[in-house]
C-alpha cells in the first residue's frame, strides 16, 4: 500500500491526524527550499513569514465573516498590505537571485567567500602597502651616511614591490633632494633628469613643507640645468616654495645663493636670504656650506670680513666645520686678503672684538693645517692688542728667525719686524 493511502486510512480512523497532511505540506516545502540550495536561515525565515501569513489570512477571514460592519475596511486594508509585501518579497528574492539586485539582500542570501586564489593575490596586495621598516631603516641609514646613490638605486627597488608606500615614496623625496643639494655650483643634467620626477611628484602633494621643499629642489635642478645652456625659468618653482612655506629653508638658501653668483649688486638681498634660511633651525650645515663655498671665491674679495664673521659666528654657536672649509678660510682670508684684515684689526671698528677674532683664529687652526706663516701673524697681532706683548714677541721672532723665501721680501716681512719694534722688552 502506498503511503499516502496508508494516512488517508488513518485520517478516517483518527480525524486529529488530518493536520499531518498539513506537516506533509511543511515539509514539502522545506524540501523544496532545499532543492535551491540556498542557506538554512533563509528556510527559516521564510517558514516563519508563511505561517505568520497564513495565521493572519485566517484570522481575517473569520473577522469579515463575524463582524462585517465594523472590521470590513481594517480588514481588507491589512489584507491588501499582507498582499503587497508578500508580492514585494517574491519580486526582490527573484532580482536578487537571478540578477543580484538589490546588492544588500543578494550579499545576505548569497555572500561571497574568496576562494584560495582571491585570498592570496589580495593579502598580496595588503603587504605590498608598505616597505618593510627594517628596510627603509637601512636606506636611510646609506642616505644620512651620503652614499646617495645606492640609497636611490634601493629605495627605487623596494617601491617596485610597494608602489603605494607612503614612507617609501617620502624617503625617495628625501634622498633625492639630499642628492641634488650636493651638486651645488656644478651641471648634472643627466641627475637632474633622473631625479626630477620624483620631484615633481612631491611638490604635487598635501604635505605643504614637503611640497615647498621640493618646489625649491626643483628651481635648484633648474639652475643647474641653465648652466649647461638649458633655458629653464628657476623663478617660478622658488616663488610657489614662499607661497607653500614663506619661511622655507632650501628656497631662501638656494635663492641666496644663485643670488651671489647672478648679481653681485644684490649681495644684501642675498646674504638676507641666507640669514633667513638659518633662522629657520634647518640644514645649518648645508647653509653654510652655501655661504663658504660663495665668500672663499676671489669674486667676493671685498667681503673677506663678511667670511670672518660666519666663520665667528659658527664657532660661538659651537657648529661643525670641515678641515676643508676651514683651511679655505684661513687662506683666502688671513693670506689672500691680509692687508684688509690687517687694517681692519688696526682700525677703531674692527671686524671682530681681539678676544674673539684670536678664538676664532684657533677655531679655524684646529685639526687644519698649520698657521705658518699669516696665521702665526694675526695672532701675534691679536695678542698683541690685547696686551699680551711677550706672547706676541715670541711668536714674530720665531717667525723672522725662520728662513722662508716666502715672506722674506714683502710686506708682512716689514710688519713683523715692526712687531718685534714694537713688542721688545
Amino acid at each position: 500500500m502506498e503511503p499516502l493511502e496508508i494516512l488517508k486510512e488513518a485520517i478516517k480512523k483518527v480525524p486529529a491526524m488530518r493536520y499531518a497532511l498539513a506537516v506533509a505540506g511543511l515539509l514539502a516545502v522545506v524540501a523544496i527550499v532545499a532543492s535551491f540550495q540556498l542557506e538554512p536561515k533563509v528556510a527559516i525565515i521564510g517558514g516563519v513569514l508563511v505561517l505568520g501569513a497564513m495565521v493572519a489570512m485566517v484570522v481575517f477571514a473569520k473577522l469579515t465573516t463575524t463582524a462585517k460592519k465594523h472590521f470590513l475596511k481594517p480588514v481588507l486594508v491589512m489584507m491588501w498590505a499582507f498582499l503587497v509585501l508578500v508580492i514585494a518579497m517574491a519580486t526582490l528574492l527573484l532580482t536578487a537571485v537571478s540578477f543580484r539586485w538589490p546588492p544588500g539582500l543578494a550579499d545576505w542570501l548569497f555572500p561571497r567567500e574568496p576562494g584560495p586564489a582571491q585570498t592570496s593575490t589580495t593579502a598580496t596586495v595588503d603587504a605590498a602597502k608598505d616597505v618593510p621598516a627594517a628596510q627603509l631603516a637601512a636606506i636611510r641609514m646609506q642616505a644620512d651616511a651620503g652614499d646617495y646613490p645606492a640609497a636611490w638605486t634601493q629605495v627605487t627597488e623596494a617601491l617596485k614591490a610597494a608602489p603605494e608606500s607612503a614612507e617609501g615614496l617620502r624617503l625617495q623625496a628625501l634622498i633625492a633632494m639630499g642628492w641634488i643639494r650636493r651638486r651645488f655650483g656644478h651641471e648634472q643634467s643627466a641627475l637632474v633628469d633622473t631625479l626630477s620626477p620624483c620631484l615633481y611628484r612631491t611638490a604635487a602633494g598635501t604635505d605643504k613643507q614637503l611640497a615647498a621643499d621640493a618646489h625649491a629642489h626643483i628651481g635648484w635642478c633648474n639652475y643647474l640645468k641653465t648652466r649647461a645652456g638649458s633655458n629653464l625659468d628657476y623663478e617660478a618653482p622658488f616663488k610657489r616654495a614662499f607661497e607653500l612655506d614663506p619661511g622655507n629653508t632650501y628656497a631662501h638658501a638656494m635663492r641666496g645663493y644663485i643670488l651671489l653668483w647672478s648679481d653681485r649688486e644684490k649681495f644684501g638681498e642675498a646674504m638676507a636670504h641666507l640669514n633667513t634660511a638659518l633662522e629657520s633651525g634647518r640644514e645649518r650645515p648645508y647653509i653654510r656650506e652655501l655661504q663658504l663655498a660663495s665668500l672663499s671665491s676671489q669674486r667676493f674679495d671685498d667681503h673677506v670680513l663678511d667670511l670672518i664673521r660666519i666663520a665667528d659666528e659658527m664657532r660661538r654657536g659651537g657648529e661643525a666645520a670641515s678641515v676643508a672649509a676651514r683651511d679655505l678660510i684661513v687662506w683666502h682670508a688671513y693670506q689672500g686678503n691680509w692687508r684688509e684684515v690687517l687694517a681692519s684689526i688696526n682700525s677703531s671698528s674692527p671686524v671682530l672684538a681681539p678676544s674673539e677674532h684670536l678664538a676664532t683664529i684657533a677655531w679655524l687652526a684646529d685639526g687644519g693645517k698649520p698657521l705658518h706663516p699669516y696665521g702665526q701673524f694675526f695672532t701675534a697681532r691679536l695678542k698683541e692688542k690685547l696686551g699680551d706683548r711677550a706672547g706676541a714677541f715670541a711668536i714674530y721672532n720665531a717667525m723672522s728667525t725662520v728662513e722662508n723665501p716666502g715672506i722674506a721680501f714683502t710686506d708682512l716681512a716689514n710688519e713683523i719686524k715692526q712687531g718685534i719694534a714694537r713688542c721688545a722688552l
